[in-house]
């Protein structure tokens, strides 16, 4: 009989002796394995640091605004702002806008208060787009409808401190569907101006109410401008820019020049 167990030899109840003491392995590392230490030293070794400094912006992109409780979602007011960005760049009008963001109750505001906002030279200088439906509209073969001379929808930009007459709206569309069928144009019955739906504003726009903006739409939605507003001195249009956030400058006279597909209107609509 052995008196002391050898390595070969175990203490009775072997299976719950081992449970109740495990065995110990000879550290050197304060209580930690060498095996441990060195898989410790390891990870940390190919573990990639994560950098923390921002990434470099484009010098022609406008600063986003600060994180604030007042802001709006922030990556809604990225990708909302983003068509319309392209949309000027398309137009070679990118170089002369200034972007201006303002604050979420911008609207709650007088419009004195925020043509001091945007820097403009007065109220009149805020404009505004706005979806307009044939609802009257009766399709023509071979005819797409939103062909310029012959659409069902225009998008029409006009000053807040103007007043948008529907009438002399739906007599100037009646005139240019004359263009369709050499001078002949389409009877009165068809015509019926009235302000789209937010289903359909957003369907052909991609923006939302505040942000609508005659460049960057999803559809080619032919455009009209108040002659009013190519009176304006100096001749600057302050519009939405893809976002009720986001306000844009921009010359009235080069987006004219520049503004070709879509086809833009001058009209008199007061």
């Amino acid at each position: 009989m052995l008196l002391f167990p050898t390595a070969t030899s175990s203490p009775p109840g072997n299976d719950a002796y081992r449970r109740r003491h495990p065995p110990q392995r000879p550290t050197d590392d304060g209580g930690r394995s060498p095996s441990t230490t060195t898989a410790a030293r390891r990870n940390r070794r190919h573990t990639p640091r994560i950098h923390t400094q921002p990434i470099p912006r484009h010098n022609n992109q406008p600063p986003d605004p600060p994180a604030a409780s007042t802001h709006r979602n922030t990556s809604t007011r990225r990708s909302r702002r983003r068509p319309a960005q392209a949309g000027l760049k398309a137009l070679n009008l990118r170089d002369v806008a200034r972007f201006v963001h303002v604050e979420s109750d911008y609207y709650d505001w007088p419009l004195e208060k925020r043509a001091t906002r945007l820097a403009a030279p007065s109220p009149s200088h805020l404009c505004k787009t706005i979806l307009f439906e044939n609802t009257k509209y009766k399709p023509v073969d071979g005819v797409n409808e939103l062909n310029p001379l012959y659409s069902r929808f225009y998008a029409v930009c006009v000053q807040y401190t103007d007043k948008l007459n529907a009438q002399r709206l739906g007599n100037f569309v009646k005139g240019l569907s004359g263009g369709l069928n050499k001078g002949r144009e389409q009877p009165r019955k068809n015509f019926n101006m009235r302000v789209a739906s937010e289903s359909s504003n957003e369907a052909l726009t991609g923006f939302e109410k505040g942000g609508v903006c005659p460049f960057g739409m999803l559809q080619r939605v032919p455009i009209i401008l108040t002659e009013n507003i190519t009176k304006l001195d100096p001749p600057i249009m302050f519009l939405g820019a893809g976002h009720i956030d986001w306000k844009v400058g921009l010359p009235v006279d080069t987006f004219l020049d520049r503004q070709h597909d879509p086809k833009c209107f001058v009209a008199d609509l007061s």
